[in-house]
């Protein structure tokens, strides 16, 4: 039996058991809806209480399963400067083949704003040249409730 001293010893241990069943997962995230609905919690756990913006990649192997997920960018209330190159050489270097973006809105707003769009666009653009690509972008809030999908509302 696991016993915890704190919330986030919790939050830590759920966030680790949530990434080893996406490790172990063999269906394709992108028709696989309980799949994507394990990225959903862990990026809300990861990113869902913070009060400043930021963008984490998970790393996905050629059958979508993860790899890894690492922090690309830590911003302020409303912005957060995401390096393309930075992404591509963490592709790279793990041998990914897509990814998934992930980043929150502290502000309570799920919809992703026109940077948002455009920083998806640049990345997939900048993926397709060393055969990677991105699987989805979401978007979380602090309010746990809504957490938005850029490919499931077709704005990439």
């Amino acid at each position: 039996m696991l016993t915890f001293q704190s919330h986030d010893e919790v939050v830590a241990e759920a966030i680790r058991f949530i990434e080893q069943s996406l490790r172990q997962k063999t269906q394709s995230i992108t028709c696989h809806t309980s799949a994507k609905r394990l990225f959903f919690q862990l990026f809300n756990l990861t990113l869902g209480s913070l009060e400043h913006e930021e963008m984490h990649v998970a790393l996905l192997d050629g059958q979508n399963k993860l790899i890894d997920t690492v922090c690309v960018g830590r911003g302020t209330l409303d912005h957060c400067a995401v390096y393309t190159r930075e992404i591509a050489k963490l592709v790279l270097m793990s041998n990914a083949k897509g990814i998934i973006l992930a980043h929150n809105h502290p502000s309570g707003f799920e919809k992703p704003s026109p940077e948002d769009i455009a920083v998806t666009k640049r990345i997939q653009e900048a993926l397709s040249l060393i055969d990677a690509y991105v699987c989805d972008h979401i978007i979380v809030t602090r309010s746990f409730a809504t957490t938005y999908s850029m490919t499931e509302n077709a704005d990439f």
